[in-house]
């Protein structure tokens, strides 16, 4: 089961958030560096907090994916030079992040992951919201894709098929 604590808040070195994978709760930081790229990026001129706020499902997916692939770090640092990705990957990884759909209570979204041979999954989380109860389920592309945006179009067909069955 996979949830997103989404209490966030903005401290000296960027907006801290934690996100929960399993049974799993990591502590992220996303730096002040690349909350302003990004709002450089998208011609915004909102506070950090706002920027953070417009991404939030995106940045949080990033860090979903780096605990899913083992990363240790504590707090989890998302920004330039601070985590396994370099700073133009992860901003690449907030842009191509999670495409969310929904069907009366039921959430898809739709996702990547790099595996360790330099090809790509599509991953669906489905969720199940009804009242204050939440169950979510993983779903996995059966193929794998040469390129994230391939994997994610497998991803994004696999969530519609899900939906479209409910």
């Amino acid at each position: 089961m996979e949830k997103i604590l989404s209490d966030s808040g903005v401290q000296r070195d960027g907006v801290t958030f934690e996100v929960a994978v399993e049974n799993l709760c990591r502590e992220c930081v996303v730096t002040k560096e690349a909350l302003a790229h990004l709002r450089i990026m998208h011609g915004l001129s909102m506070e950090l907090t706002d920027i953070y706020r417009a991404f939030e499902a995106r940045i949080q997916s990033v860090a979903r994916r780096l605990v899913i692939a083992g990363e240790k770090a504590s707090p989890l640092v998302l920004g330039p030079g601070k985590s396994v990705l370099d700073f133009y990957s992860w901003i690449l990884e907030v842009e191509m992040a999670a495409v969310k759909y929904t069907k009366a209570d039921w959430i898809a979204e739709a996702d990547i992951r790099s595996l360790p041979d330099g090809v790509f999954q599509g991953v669906v989380m489905i969720t199940h919201a009804t009242g204050a109860a939440r169950e979510t389920e993983q779903h996995m592309v059966h193929a794998v894709s040469e390129t994230p945006k391939e994997a994610l179009e497998e991803a994004k067909a696999l969530a519609h098929r899900i939906l479209g069955d409910l």
